[in-house]
């Protein structure tokens, strides 16, 4: 049985039927994330890698050539590969950061995905089998935004 997942915005698909599980992961998602979700299950249920969601995006032509699909909660942390966990950043950003500054990815997606993309990982976890057990979402968003604060404010 489906449930509807309730899309702000798709002019071309309209709402997208989805899995009722998958209906509640994607209540955090950018509009642009909610579309796209049903196209990345595998036959086994999964959900695809960075790389085979980058290609869906380049397909609909939502993604740029300097931007990478990067993990909010890195793969390393037990990051889930999930859309709800995935955000569209800058090459220069995603190489930088690694696994170290979950907490700015959290900040700059915002509360909302960022308690999605926790949410997600601690779930399903990683391919490795890793889970994140690390701080909740808000924790994350608040400590990001003092890392920025604190750059910011040595200009």
């Amino acid at each position: 049985m489906a449930a509807l997942c309730f899309v702000a915005a798709c002019a071309t698909k309209g709402p997208v039927q989805q899995p009722a599980v998958h209906q509640h992961l994607c209540h955090g998602c950018c509009w642009a994330w909610r579309p796209w979700c049903s196209y990345l299950t595998t036959a086994r249920g999964r959900y695809e890698t960075t790389q085979e969601y980058r290609r869906v995006l380049e397909r609909h032509g939502l993604i740029w050539r300097n931007q990478h699909v990067c993990h909010i909660v890195a793969a390393t942390n037990g990051g889930a590969d999930h859309p709800s966990n995935y955000a569209i950043l800058g090459e220069g950003w995603n190489c930088y950061s690694r696994h170290v500054h979950d907490d700015i990815n959290c900040f700059l997606v915002g509360k909302a995905k960022a308690a999605a993309a926790v949410e997600v990982s601690r779930r399903y976890g990683n391919r490795r089998g890793k889970y994140y057990d690390g701080p909740d979402a808000t924790h994350l968003v608040n400590s990001g935004a003092r890392k920025l604060k604190g750059l910011l404010a040595e200009q």
